[in-house]
């Protein structure tokens, strides 16, 4: 997720690789699920319209780990359009939770850590390091998994309140 590559199939061999898996039969069938799961990412219902309501008094980053096939898909639905800023690790050759990252959108953004608030799905790339840089933080736990964390959520319906109440 730190480059982009020309093909699914460059980018299974390099995913694969990782693993020690040097067949190519294998790498070839991960390369094809890869790209018909691919075909079939969307936002959230509720992370849109919240996201519109915040739109209206806050500026809004995204900051993702993710691959470039991922974003073709996400701008034919609209969705990177709601955002003032967007980065993407395979554009910035960094990832989650690699601080340099976070530093890179708020300063495209302009604002300050203790003026910000990181919403991730992710305790370790998301919450812990934006708390450590001095930005408030909101997880995103759809499942239930972490009832212990601060400032957590289930859905984004009640999203503003938690901001309004930091």
């Amino acid at each position: 997720m730190k480059h982009r590559f020309d093909t699914f199939e460059e980018s299974a061999k390099h995913a694969c690789a990782t693993f020690g898996i040097k067949d190519d039969e294998k790498i070839n069938k991960f390369a094809q699920l890869y790209e018909e799961d691919r075909k079939h990412i969307k936002p959230y219902n509720d992370v849109i319209s919240e996201i519109r309501k915040l739109r209206k008094t806050y500026k809004i980053g995204l900051l993702s780990n993710t691959e470039n096939f991922a974003i073709p898909v996400l701008e034919s639905t609209g969705f990177l359009d709601l955002f003032d800023a967007t980065f993407f690790s395979c554009d910035h050759s960094r990832l989650k939770p690699d601080k340099k990252f976070f530093h890179a959108i708020l300063k495209v953004l302009g604002t300050r850590p203790e003026e910000t608030v990181m919403i991730g799905d992710s305790i370790k790339n998301d919450i812990t390091p934006a708390r450590q840089l001095g930005m408030h933080a909101i997880l995103i736990d759809r499942s239930s998994k972490h009832p212990e964390v601060a400032n957590r959520i289930t859905s984004f319906d009640n999203l503003k309140k938690v901001i309004e109440n930091l």
